[in-house]
């Protein structure tokens, strides 16, 4: 199965995090295939939140959504680690995290924020409604 992680904000996360935490996924899910896509800036949009987005492979989703769910939960263990070592490092609270899993047809599959007083991932019951595609991959 192939995951694609990206950043909501391409200066949100630095390559090296993002590699980190492909790593990561990687050692624990050997049978993962984890790439990076960086998104170039396209526009001056803010947003308050760090966003991580997670992208399971269309040709594969099928068999392996549960091996996609199981990476996203560790995907959001590791957002909080990073909220909570940037809570230690600053006097200021750390900006609030989103991390989402979408489908092979763009539909978000499980959302969480992760956010004060403590960083605990809290599952998005809103969740998010939009269709968001897949950028297209670094070569």
């Amino acid at each position: 199965m192939r995951l694609l992680l990206g950043p909501g904000n391409p200066y949100d996360l630095t390559s090296g995090e993002l590699e980190e935490l492909a790593d990561l996924l990687r050692d624990e899910s050997p049978e993962l295939r984890v790439e990076i896509s960086r998104p170039s800036e396209r526009a001056y949009g803010v947003t308050f939140w760090e966003v991580l987005n997670i992208w399971a492979d269309a040709a594969e989703a099928g068999g392996g959504t549960g091996l996609a769910i199981a990476a996203f939960w560790r995907a959001a263990k590791w957002a909080q680690g990073r909220w909570q070592r940037d809570r230690e490092q600053s006097t200021q609270t750390p900006r609030p995290r989103s991390v989402t899993l979408f489908g092979p047809n763009g539909e978000a599959l499980k959302s969480v924020l992760i956010e004060g007083p403590e960083g605990t991932p809290v599952e998005d019951s809103e969740g998010r409604t939009e269709l968001v595609r897949p950028p297209v991959r670094d070569e």
